[in-house]
């Protein structure tokens, strides 16, 4: 009886020490495509084209590869480059994986191949650390290939191709990426669904991220992005998608183009500097909130067919603001108690830059030209909570100090301009334009911390 006491004993011990390696507690989703874990490899050297069955460190460059530089040819296979080059001459890829599970390719510097790193209908694997250049078609390519793991990688200079190419590839992740000087910085196409991108930088020659041909539920977020010519972000067919926390600027023409693409959730945006922040054709049901659109030649661009999109909390002031020609879009939400983008008390409301309405009731929001259609350009209905001007805002950059105070004592002494609309620079409300009681109360409250000013004389 102890014998076999013991044998389950040694047996259930087992159990739980290989479970130790197919099931690493705490998992996260942080690391959905981690390896599981294999020995430290050990080093050889290598040559072009060679087939690779076992993990092993680099001990040299290959250069000059007549086609692939590297075959994987088995599960579990990890390559830590160390640092080393894999250069090409225009055809094939650096490192290729076909059919494979729970490869590691880190440390790598690979360039000059059609395709720097390949992986076709590869699974729970992983980049790391890398950087992927001058490759004609791109840096990346991932064909087929689900739950896989790009983290801190640099993708430069496929000037006419793609840094990271996924197609029909799903539930991967790319993490603290360098996208720069390629063609397109990425492109999820044909059912990439549930991919996540997050805390990069996109710069390119021509698209920035594109999301294409049916691909879903992916989230983008946590991106700085500029200078990319055709757009930022493009979605083309493509359906609730996210994108988050993002800052664009630059002097391309799109910041987000939506092609015949619906309930896309676009929110915590800032867009800067391009021609159009928002550009949508034939796209309905998507939602734009919290967002800063600014200093773009135009801001909000709907044709006819891009109907029920809705547009709420976000600061609008551009050259001009909005060109919506549909029949059905909402400009803002119910009015709610929150916290509202430039910092008041309600949410599901808009902040315009030529929004010239003035505040009766001292709610927050404008009491005049209701709706408010952005002087004509919007064909249908418009926005019912504009948010008036703040009272004492004379530089209109959401905030009331010292620059709103030496403004308004330059209109009381010195007779500089009235700011538009002129009100807004009544601060006690008297219905006298900027007085020396107006200069005292302001300063009351920039400096002294005194009773916020409301400015709420209805015009005469």
């Amino acid at each position: 009886m102890r014998n076999n006491n013991l044998e389950l004993t040694l047996s259930f011990a087992l159990c739980i020490f290989l479970l130790s390696y197919v099931l690493p507690v705490g998992a996260t989703s942080e690391d959905r495509a981690r390896p599981s874990i294999v020995p430290e490899p050990i080093s050889f050297p290598v040559s072009c084209g060679n087939n690779i069955s076992t993990s092993f460190a680099m001990m040299n460059d290959l250069n000059a590869c007549p086609n692939d530089g590297l075959r994987i040819v088995a599960n579990n296979v990890h390559i830590d480059c160390k640092g080393h080059k894999i250069s090409g001459t225009g055809t094939g890829s650096g490192i290729v994986a076909v059919g494979k599970q729970n490869v590691v390719v880190k440390n790598c510097v690979i360039k000059s191949f059609r395709t720097g790193i390949n992986f076709f209908t590869t699974n729970s694997s992983r980049i790391d650390n890398s950087t992927l250049s001058g490759n004609s078609f791109s840096g990346i390519y991932v064909r087929d290939s689900d739950s896989n793991l790009f983290k801190s990688v640099i993708v430069t200079g496929q000037t006419e191709g793609i840094g990271i190419y996924l197609r029909n590839s799903s539930n991967n992740s790319i993490r603290n990426v360098i996208a720069s000087e390629n063609g397109i910085a990425m492109w999820l196409y044909r059912n990439s669904n549930l991919n996540i991108i997050e805390d990069t930088i996109s710069s390119s020659n021509y698209n920035g991220i594109r999301v294409d041909d049916g691909s879903a539920l992916n989230i983008i977020q946590n991106v700085r992005s500029f200078d990319n010519y055709k757009f930022d972000f493009g979605f083309f067919t493509s359906n609730n998608n996210k994108l988050l926390n993002i800052y664009a600027f630059g002097h391309g023409e799109n910041t987000v183009y939506l092609f015949r693409s619906d309930s896309n959730n676009i929110s915590n945006v800032t867009f800067l500097g391009n021609d159009y922040a928002v550009n949508a054709i034939n796209s309905r049901f998507n939602s734009i909130s919290s967002s800063i659109i600014r200093k773009n030649t135009f801001g909000l661009v709907f044709d006819g067919s891009s109907n029920n999109n809705l547009i709420f909390n976000n600061i609008i002031d551009n050259i001009i603001n909005v060109v919506d020609e549909s029949n059905a879009n909402h400009w803002n939400t119910t009015k709610s108690f929150g916290t509202y983008i430039f910092g008041g008390s309600y949410t599901g409301v808009n902040y315009w830059g030529n929004y010239l309405g003035v505040d009766i009731d001292n709610d927050g929001f404008g009491d005049s030209f209701l709706p408010f259609d952005s002087n004509g350009s919007i064909s249908y209905g418009g926005d019912y909570l504009p948010i008036a001007k703040l009272c004492g805002d004379l530089n209109d950059d959401g905030i009331l100090d010292n620059s709103d105070l030496e403004l308004l004592i330059g209109i009381a002494f010195r007779g500089e301009s009235l700011p538009n609309p002129s009100l807004i620079a009544d601060i006690n409300g008297d219905g006298v334009i900027s007085d020396i009681v107006d200069v005292e109360m302001l300063t009351n409250y920039v400096l002294r911390g005194g009773p916020r000013p409301t400015c709420s004389v209805v015009p005469v």
